[in-house]
């Protein structure tokens, strides 16, 4: 099966991806092929709102201590990890049906270490830049200005 030349740039947050295509490493016009929005990530800030969490009380050895108790960043987590799951699994089926030969990582910091976690060693291989940052609302021109000149090395 041909490979395509195509470089995907993917940014990803935790309530949205977008991924992005240029077809040639200098190109500075970028293409949206898709997005995926994450639908309980909206409601996940809900912590702004919610009263503090409960207060658990353990004592050991005759020490009390007293421990906070937060599901909410343990739901956020699993929540992120399903979701870069999600865009994983579609980006990792692309590069095998070969819909593109490189690939530029833009994510938030905990984003960005989950999609390492994910990723399979044979894309790991075509990632070609990474940015820790937060730019899924950028336009496509305002993105690629944030990208090296060369978005791949040269073949």
């Amino acid at each position: 099966m041909p490979r395509s030349n195509d470089i995907w740039i993917l940014t990803a947050d935790r309530r949205r991806a977008r991924i992005f295509s240029a077809d040639r490493p200098h190109s500075q016009e970028l293409t949206e092929v898709q997005s995926f929005f994450q639908p309980d990530a909206a409601f996940q800030d809900r912590e702004l709102v919610e009263p503090a969490p409960g207060r658990q009380h353990n004592s050991g050895g005759g020490v009390q201590t007293r421990h906070g108790m937060d599901s909410r960043s343990s739901e956020r987590e699993k929540s992120t990890t399903n979701f870069v799951r999600d865009i994983m699994r579609e980006v990792e089926k692309a590069h095998h049906n070969g819909q593109f030969s490189k690939l530029v990582l833009v994510a938030s910091p905990d984003v960005l270490g989950e999609i390492r976690n994910q990723m399979s060693n044979n894309l790991k291989q075509d990632v070609t830049y990474e940015l820790d940052k937060e730019l899924t609302e950028l336009r496509p021109s305002d993105l690629r200005g944030h990208l090296p000149r060369t978005l791949a090395p040269l073949q």
